[in-house]
């Protein structure tokens, strides 16, 4: 039996469609006194963002993506506090919010990127964050020399921590998790470095908007640092 072409079209079109459609489902556990939660893309020169209702705890973002990239969940549109990083891609995403510790309390399943950031950065992130919570506590009622002990090991874990993102960056630079990593770290390593890493970056993150927006803050940079060279 033959297939019309137009039902062959449909199919293809369908199967593409299915293939990039993700459906985000969270709950959050605990007291959160918000009606809406938003989905915020990351760094992105025009702003995009989509907000959904909660219900009983519950919220359901779907829809579809080309590429993963990087999204915060926000419990404001336009807050700096109570964001938690994920990187929308297509398939079944499933979260879990923490109202009290939005950004370290926070997880996230599902997904072959969000598993990888897992298990390469964010579960070393989450502790570094709480030992320096607890350093930083013990620090209150330390005395001074012990106050600049304390200091230097958190100085230490920040190093440490860096250093492990720097590696994972630049071992991965087809990964859309890549362009992260250099967002956070971008005033902290050489602007050599940073062009260096910007060309090794594999063609598919260039049409991702972090992507963009980082060359577009590495081209500043070059531009100042020319201009101070010549005056």
């Amino acid at each position: 039996m033959k297939v019309p072409i137009s039902l062959l079209v449909l199919i293809l079109i369908t199967s593409c469609q299915s293939n990039n459609e993700y459906h985000l489902q969270g709950r959050i556990s605990g007291e959160f006194n918000e009606s809406w939660v938003y989905l915020v893309k990351f760094y992105a020169a025009q702003p995009q963002v989509d907000s959904t209702e909660v219900h009983n705890g519950k919220f359901t973002f779907k829809g579809t993506i080309d590429y993963p990239e990087l999204f915060v969940l926000h419990n404001h549109p336009d807050s700096i506090l109570g964001f938690f990083p994920i990187f929308l891609e297509p398939g079944r995403l499933v979260v879990s919010i923490d109202p009290k510790n939005w950004s370290w309390g926070s997880q996230i399943e599902g997904g072959t990127i969000n598993e990888e950031y897992n298990l390469a950065c964010r579960i070393r992130e989450q502790s570094f964050v709480k030992v320096s919570d607890e350093l930083e506590k013990r620090k209150i009622n330390a005395d001074s020399i012990e106050q600049d002990e304390i200091s230097k090991e958190i100085i230490d874990l920040m190093e440490s921590n860096k250093e492990k993102d720097i590696e994972y960056l630049k071992s991965h630079l087809d990964s859309p998790i890549s362009p992260f990593i250099l967002a956070k770290h971008f005033f902290g390593i050489s602007l050599d470095e940073v062009g260096i890493i910007l060309d090794g970056f594999s063609n598919d993150l260039h049409q991702t908007s972090i992507y963009i927006r980082l060359i577009e803050d590495y081209d500043r940079m070059r531009e100042f640092e020319n201009q101070n060279i010549t005056e």
